[in-house]
Protein backbone atom coordinates (compact mmCIF):
# COMPACT_ATOMS: atom_id res chain seq x y z
CA UNK A 1 0.00 0.00 0.00
CA UNK A 2 1.56 3.39 -1.65
CA UNK A 3 1.39 6.94 0.22
CA UNK A 4 1.43 10.05 -1.66
CA UNK A 5 4.38 12.50 -2.13
CA UNK A 6 5.81 14.01 0.45
CA UNK A 7 4.84 10.97 2.55
CA UNK A 8 6.93 8.03 3.86
CA UNK A 9 6.71 4.55 5.55
CA UNK A 10 4.56 5.71 8.43
CA UNK A 11 2.01 8.09 6.79
CA UNK A 12 -0.52 5.17 6.36
CA UNK A 13 -0.05 3.57 9.32
CA UNK A 14 -0.45 7.33 11.06
CA UNK A 15 -4.03 7.36 8.73
CA UNK A 16 -5.19 3.98 10.41
CA UNK A 17 -5.30 2.38 7.00
CA UNK A 18 -4.62 -0.58 9.11
CA UNK A 19 -8.06 -0.30 10.50
CA UNK A 20 -9.79 -0.13 7.62
CA UNK A 21 -8.13 -3.92 6.39
CA UNK A 22 -8.59 -5.56 9.85
CA UNK A 23 -12.51 -4.07 10.06
CA UNK A 24 -13.04 -5.60 6.14
CA UNK A 25 -11.21 -8.82 7.77
CA UNK A 26 -13.19 -8.99 10.73
CA UNK A 27 -16.38 -8.51 8.38
CA UNK A 28 -15.35 -11.54 6.77
CA UNK A 29 -15.18 -9.18 3.79
CA UNK A 30 -11.43 -10.39 2.84
CA UNK A 31 -9.28 -12.54 3.57
CA UNK A 32 -6.54 -12.23 5.74
CA UNK A 33 -3.32 -10.82 4.11
CA UNK A 34 0.05 -9.50 4.95
CA UNK A 35 0.08 -5.38 4.32
CA UNK A 36 3.14 -3.25 3.63
CA UNK A 37 3.74 -0.07 3.99
CA UNK A 38 6.79 0.95 2.14
CA UNK A 39 8.82 4.01 2.12
CA UNK A 40 7.98 4.71 -2.07
CA UNK A 41 10.44 7.67 -2.43
CA UNK A 42 13.71 6.04 -3.24
CA UNK A 43 16.31 8.41 -3.09
CA UNK A 44 19.30 8.17 -0.54
CA UNK A 45 17.39 10.19 1.72
CA UNK A 46 13.95 8.86 1.66
CA UNK A 47 12.52 11.93 1.11
CA UNK A 48 12.09 14.82 -1.06
CA UNK A 49 15.23 16.86 0.14
CA UNK A 50 13.22 20.67 -0.11
CA UNK A 51 12.56 19.48 -3.87
CA UNK A 52 8.74 20.17 -3.77
CA UNK A 53 7.19 19.01 -6.98
CA UNK A 54 9.90 18.23 -9.34
CA UNK A 55 11.09 16.00 -11.76
CA UNK A 56 13.32 15.14 -9.56
CA UNK A 57 12.00 13.93 -6.93
CA UNK A 58 9.00 12.23 -8.64
CA UNK A 59 12.02 10.09 -10.55
CA UNK A 60 12.68 8.85 -6.81
CA UNK A 61 9.02 7.28 -7.31
CA UNK A 62 10.00 5.75 -10.15
CA UNK A 63 12.96 4.17 -9.08
CA UNK A 64 10.70 2.02 -6.53
CA UNK A 65 10.13 0.06 -8.90
CA UNK A 66 13.70 -1.12 -8.68
CA UNK A 67 13.69 -0.58 -4.84
CA UNK A 68 10.83 -3.10 -4.91
CA UNK A 69 12.48 -5.86 -7.02
CA UNK A 70 15.98 -5.74 -5.47
CA UNK A 71 15.14 -5.34 -2.00
CA UNK A 72 11.60 -4.85 -0.60
CA UNK A 73 10.19 -8.04 -2.12
CA UNK A 74 13.18 -10.18 -1.70
CA UNK A 75 13.00 -8.95 2.28
CA UNK A 76 9.83 -9.81 2.44
CA UNK A 77 9.61 -13.21 0.88
CA UNK A 78 12.84 -14.25 3.23
CA UNK A 79 11.48 -12.78 6.57
CA UNK A 80 7.57 -13.42 6.07
CA UNK A 81 5.14 -16.21 5.53
CA UNK A 82 4.27 -15.40 2.25
CA UNK A 83 3.15 -16.74 -1.07
CA UNK A 84 4.95 -15.44 -3.89
CA UNK A 85 3.07 -16.36 -6.69
CA UNK A 86 1.66 -14.12 -8.97
CA UNK A 87 -1.98 -14.72 -7.92
CA UNK A 88 -1.01 -13.81 -4.35
CA UNK A 89 0.54 -10.33 -4.47
CA UNK A 90 -0.96 -7.29 -5.19
CA UNK A 91 -0.33 -3.92 -5.11
CA UNK A 92 -1.99 -0.57 -4.37
CA UNK A 93 -2.02 3.17 -3.75
CA UNK A 94 -3.20 6.71 -3.13
CA UNK A 95 -1.95 9.64 -5.02
CA UNK A 96 1.49 9.45 -6.06
CA UNK A 97 1.02 5.95 -4.54
CA UNK A 98 -1.64 5.19 -7.13
CA UNK A 99 0.61 6.55 -9.58
CA UNK A 100 3.54 4.13 -8.44
CA UNK A 101 1.22 1.49 -8.44
CA UNK A 102 -0.01 1.89 -11.58
CA UNK A 103 3.66 1.97 -13.02
CA UNK A 104 4.51 -1.38 -11.10
CA UNK A 105 1.45 -3.15 -12.01
CA UNK A 106 1.72 -2.52 -15.76
CA UNK A 107 5.83 -3.21 -15.97
CA UNK A 108 5.56 -6.07 -13.83
CA UNK A 109 2.85 -7.81 -14.61
CA UNK A 110 4.59 -11.50 -13.69
CA UNK A 111 4.44 -10.22 -10.24
CA UNK A 112 1.27 -8.76 -9.53
CA UNK A 113 -2.71 -9.95 -9.99
CA UNK A 114 -4.31 -7.13 -8.33
CA UNK A 115 -3.54 -3.33 -8.99
CA UNK A 116 -5.75 -0.30 -6.99
CA UNK A 117 -5.22 3.23 -7.78
CA UNK A 118 -6.57 5.68 -5.99
CA UNK A 119 -6.86 8.80 -6.82
CA UNK A 120 -3.66 8.24 -8.80
CA UNK A 121 -1.30 10.99 -9.72
CA UNK A 122 -0.32 12.24 -13.31
CA UNK A 123 2.97 11.05 -14.81
CA UNK A 124 1.42 7.85 -16.21
CA UNK A 125 1.34 9.61 -19.53
CA UNK A 126 3.08 13.02 -20.87
CA UNK A 127 1.86 15.45 -18.83
CA UNK A 128 1.76 19.35 -16.98
CA UNK A 129 1.04 19.57 -13.72
CA UNK A 130 2.30 21.71 -10.98
CA UNK A 131 4.39 23.52 -13.00
CA UNK A 132 5.95 20.36 -14.04
CA UNK A 133 5.85 19.21 -17.29
CA UNK A 134 7.18 15.61 -17.98
CA UNK A 135 7.24 12.24 -20.53
CA UNK A 136 5.35 9.41 -18.91
CA UNK A 137 6.35 6.48 -18.00
CA UNK A 138 3.47 4.62 -20.86
CA UNK A 139 2.37 5.93 -23.98
CA UNK A 140 -1.39 5.54 -23.91
CA UNK A 141 -0.99 2.18 -26.42
CA UNK A 142 1.70 0.68 -24.43
CA UNK A 143 -0.28 1.16 -21.12
CA UNK A 144 -1.78 -2.59 -21.45
CA UNK A 145 -1.46 -6.00 -20.07
CA UNK A 146 -0.16 -8.75 -22.14
CA UNK A 147 -2.85 -11.05 -23.87
CA UNK A 148 -1.97 -13.90 -21.32
CA UNK A 149 -3.13 -11.89 -18.45
CA UNK A 150 -6.11 -9.98 -19.97
CA UNK A 151 -8.58 -11.78 -18.24
CA UNK A 152 -6.43 -12.74 -15.21
CA UNK A 153 -5.71 -9.34 -13.69
CA UNK A 154 -7.84 -7.07 -11.81
CA UNK A 155 -7.63 -3.54 -12.44
CA UNK A 156 -9.47 -0.66 -9.89
CA UNK A 157 -8.91 2.87 -10.49
CA UNK A 158 -11.13 5.65 -8.15
CA UNK A 159 -11.59 9.24 -8.83
CA UNK A 160 -12.53 11.89 -6.35
CA UNK A 161 -15.80 13.40 -8.17
CA UNK A 162 -14.20 16.87 -7.03
CA UNK A 163 -10.00 15.91 -6.89
CA UNK A 164 -8.52 19.30 -6.89
CA UNK A 165 -4.99 17.92 -6.95
CA UNK A 166 -4.94 14.96 -9.47
CA UNK A 167 -7.79 16.68 -11.61
CA UNK A 168 -8.98 14.32 -14.30
CA UNK A 169 -5.61 12.40 -14.80
CA UNK A 170 -7.50 9.30 -12.96
CA UNK A 171 -9.96 9.42 -15.72
CA UNK A 172 -7.51 9.60 -18.52
CA UNK A 173 -5.84 6.22 -17.07
CA UNK A 174 -9.31 4.66 -17.39
CA UNK A 175 -10.09 5.72 -21.09
CA UNK A 176 -6.73 4.52 -22.24
CA UNK A 177 -7.65 1.15 -20.71
CA UNK A 178 -10.95 1.22 -22.01
CA UNK A 179 -9.70 2.22 -25.85
CA UNK A 180 -7.39 -0.41 -25.28
CA UNK A 181 -9.76 -3.71 -24.15
CA UNK A 182 -8.44 -3.74 -20.79
CA UNK A 183 -10.91 -5.22 -18.53
CA UNK A 184 -11.04 -2.88 -15.36
CA UNK A 185 -13.22 -1.41 -12.58
CA UNK A 186 -13.56 2.58 -12.60
CA UNK A 187 -15.72 4.80 -10.38
CA UNK A 188 -15.99 8.44 -8.93
CA UNK A 189 -17.23 8.89 -5.75
CA UNK A 190 -17.83 12.06 -3.46
CA UNK A 191 -15.63 12.77 -0.12
CA UNK A 192 -15.20 15.18 2.46
CA UNK A 193 -14.00 18.63 0.89
CA UNK A 194 -11.30 19.80 2.80
CA UNK A 195 -9.39 22.81 4.03
CA UNK A 196 -6.73 22.99 1.14
CA UNK A 197 -9.16 23.00 -1.75
CA UNK A 198 -8.60 19.72 -2.65
CA UNK A 199 -12.09 18.07 -2.04
CA UNK A 200 -12.03 14.82 -2.44
CA UNK A 201 -8.50 13.81 -2.11
CA UNK A 202 -8.45 12.20 0.89
CA UNK A 203 -9.09 9.63 3.46
CA UNK A 204 -12.81 9.84 2.26
CA UNK A 205 -12.00 8.45 -0.87
CA UNK A 206 -8.93 6.12 -1.09
CA UNK A 207 -10.25 4.67 2.47
CA UNK A 208 -13.48 3.29 0.93
CA UNK A 209 -11.69 2.43 -2.17
CA UNK A 210 -9.06 0.21 -0.29
CA UNK A 211 -11.67 -1.16 1.80
CA UNK A 212 -13.52 -2.28 -2.17
CA UNK A 213 -10.14 -3.13 -3.09
CA UNK A 214 -9.03 -5.95 -0.49
CA UNK A 215 -12.65 -7.53 -0.47
CA UNK A 216 -12.04 -8.35 -3.85
CA UNK A 217 -8.49 -9.38 -4.13
CA UNK A 218 -7.17 -13.39 -2.93
CA UNK A 219 -10.37 -14.78 -3.27
CA UNK A 220 -10.19 -18.35 -4.30
CA UNK A 221 -10.88 -18.97 -7.71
Amino acid sequence: MNHGIFGNETTMYGCHVQNVLWNAIANGDAEEMILVFPNGCANESGKDNGLGFNTEHYKAYNNFLNDFEQCLKPYIDEHYSTLTDRANTAICGFSMGGRVSLHLGFTLQDTFRYVGAFCPAPGIFDYTDQGVTDVGLFTKESFTLKDKYMDDTFVMIIKGINDGMVHKFPKDYHDALTDNGVPHMYYETMGGYNETGNGDHGDDVFKFGFYNFVSRIFKVQ
